[in-house]
């Protein structure tokens, strides 16, 4: 009897732990097949947007990048170079002064994200006599310039003769020097008449992709700059006089390749340097860009993207290749794109390129055809209202 307590209670004993063991195994095996398909859905999401990812980062298409980017303001720094003295022939000084009136009117807005720098290397006249001139009522008072934060104007001793890819070389610099946080940088001169904006833009900002609050006046460039990672600089003029480069006149480039740029326009700064040694730097800006493994963009003769394929094409032993010869076909041969498109007696879309070299020789030597200058004049009458323009007489034969 007695055993068979013992029994029973060894029994009762045996029972519940058989049966813990088996429910912790059926609880386990649960939990694995948990944690597994919760793995799995993780795994799959995580691959899924390593996909999505790499689709952006080799995506030429706005729209694949977006999936990532947060929007951001358009943090923009301007340079623009101008140069007058007493010595300048009227006809060039009266452009100069319209092109500039042109840019100040249009562009130059009170911003905290869009900032002007101007460098004057020469004589400037009173605010009343630059504006009278042009036949134009002063913009800003007593002031050639707009007295805004974010405006600053900086005269250079007139008897320091040096390009303008040196002043831009220079203020740039000085900018990245006081750290101050901007993501892109356009920099012009004053034989540009630019932003040549007709009537039909009613709205000062548009977003462009990722990107908030870009000025109307410079989106063309900054949608093409924007629309592929590779693309590091763009302007309104591609050319492959002497090599494959953008016309140096005006250009926008992201602020992360200044460095690969500013130590080439600083050879410009030695006033003992030839012009055409100056010229040849303006051309290694984008060759430079693209032995980095950047690309460079235009919006003329037609919208390109060239690499550095296309830049050693025109070496000697590829010079004759397919590749070469749709460039060539593109670039009017070699001919400066704008002096041959003239030839045609077709006006310029100066509207669609937002600027247009309209100064020094192309203006001096008569380049643009009668349809040109009318397109030019009336969109210049929009902007400016009354003005003078200057007299035809002071175009060279």
């Amino acid at each position: 009897m007695i055993g068979d307590v013992t029994l029973l209670r060894s029994m009762e004993k045996i029972v519940p732990s058989k049966i813990s063991r088996k429910l912790f195994k059926i609880k386990s095996v649960k939990k694995t097949r948990q944690f597994f398909l919760i793995f799995t859905v993780v795994f799959l999401y995580l691959v899924l947007n390593v996909q999505k990812y790499a689709l952006w980062l080799n995506s030429e298409h706005k729209e694949d990048k977006e999936m990532f980017l947060e929007h951001t303001d358009f943090r923009l720094f301007v340079h623009y170079s101008y140069f007058e003295e007493g010595r300048t022939a009227l006809c060039d000084v009266l452009t100069k002064r319209l092109n500039l009136a042109t840019f100040l009117k249009v562009a130059v807005k009170q911003s905290n994200n869009v900032f002007f720098s101007f460098t004057i290397s020469g004589r400037l006249p009173s605010a009343t006599t630059f504006y009278n001139s042009i036949d134009i009522e002063p913009l800003y008072g007593d002031y050639i310039f707009p007295q805004y934060r974010n405006v600053h104007v900086k005269v250079l001793d007139y008897l320091e003769r040096v390009p303008d890819l040196c002043h831009h070389a220079r203020a740039v610099e000085l900018m990245s020097r006081r750290r101050t946080s901007y993501d892109y940088v356009l920099f012009l001169n004053d034989g540009v008449r630019a932003p040549m904006l007709s009537k039909n833009f009613t709205q000062e900002f548009v977003d462009i992709g990722h990107l908030s609050a870009v000025p109307v006046w410079i989106s063309e460039l900054a949608s093409l700059l924007v629309s592929n990672s590779l693309i590091k600089a763009v302007g309104p003029v591609l050319s492959c006089e002497i090599s494959l480069h953008l016309q140096g006149w005006y250009i926008l480039s992201k602020i992360e390749i200044i460095d690969w740029w500013i130590p080439v326009f600083m050879k410009t700064c030695d006033p003992l340097l030839p012009w055409d040694a100056s010229i040849r730097q303006e051309v290694e800006f984008t060759t430079t860009i693209l032995n980095k493994g950047g690309r460079v963009a235009a919006l003329f003769p037609e919208i390109m993207v060239v690499d550095l394929d296309d830049h050693n094409s025109f070496s000697a032993t590829k010079f004759w290749s397919q590749r070469n010869k749709k460039l060539k076909e593109k670039l009017y041969q070699c001919r400066n794109p704008l002096v041959a498109q003239q030839l045609s007696q077709k006006a310029l879309d100066v509207a669609k390129l937002s600027a247009i070299k309209y100064g020094g020789n192309f203006y001096r030597l008569d380049i643009f055809n009668r349809k040109t200058k009318i397109l030019i004049e009336k969109i210049t009458s929009e902007i400016m209202g009354t003005h003078s323009p200057p007299n035809e007489e002071c175009w060279l034969p």
